[in-house]
């Protein structure tokens, strides 16, 4: 099976180059917040709340790899990563005693940013090293009203995950997906007003590929809220 799968991907490129040294493939995924998602939540003493806020939405990521027969012979595949769309959408905490009520993370205005793919057939995993710039928008006009730009949400993808050469086939091929997961600890500082409120935010998102972006009642909140 290991020898049919490799001679299919080098038929693949092959076919793709007609005779030159290799070929350039964009692949693109929507990655989907797999459900059970949270953030954990932490304000100063007096000023928020501790708690446990729902996640959902999603992400397309588009990858662009140049594989040459070399890539193919030693099983190692690398890409520059961007970030297409992104949308996390959360249920929200409370500031000063007051509920933000939707939490919507968007791209940055400046850019979504981007990083890079590896994939080692060898190994049988692939790493991805994405910086993802966003902004996290809220629904409440009081803390809306204080903070109209958001605040920044730094997103960074570090992660390494299973990738057999049957997935990395069925990825060239758009007949296959990822699942990705990512631990994250940040502390942000809210500007309300001209004071500075410091924000941790902490959990585990899981992303796995999915036909279409998700869509629910709060994405579509969040889609109206932070629509230009």
């Amino acid at each position: 099976m290991q020898k049919q799968l490799k001679l299919a991907l080098t038929s693949l490129v092959a076919l793709a180059t007609m005779g030159s040294v290799g070929c350039s493939l964009e692949i693109e995924q929507t990655l989907a917040v797999d459900e059970g998602s949270a953030l954990e939540v932490e304000a100063p003493a007096g000023s928020g709340n501790v708690g446990v806020a729902s996640l959902e939405g999603g992400t397309v990521m588009a990858i662009d790899m140049f594989i040459s027969y070399f890539d193919i012979l030693f099983g190692d595949f690398e890409g520059d990563v961007s970030v297409v769309e992104i949308l996390f959408a959360s249920d929200g905490f409370s500031l000063l005693g007051i509920p933000t009520e939707e939490l919507c993370v968007i791209p940055d205005p400046a850019g979504a940013g981007g990083g890079t793919f590896e994939a080692n057939l060898f190994k049988k995993e692939a790493t991805f090293d994405v910086a993802i710039n966003t902004r996290a928008i809220v629904g409440s006009p009081i803390i809306g009203g204080l903070i109209p730009d958001g605040f920044a949400f730094p997103f960074n993808l570090q992660s390494t995950v299973p990738l057999s050469l049957t997935d990395m086939l069925g990825l060239l091929t758009g007949s296959g997906g990822l699942s990705v997961s990512q631990s994250f600890s940040e502390t942000v500082d809210v500007d309300l007003g001209g004071a500075s409120l410091p924000v941790g935010f902490s959990g585990t998102i899981a992303l796995s590929s999915a036909d279409a972006f998700p869509t629910s009642p709060l994405i579509d909140t969040c889609l109206e809220l932070t629509a230009p």
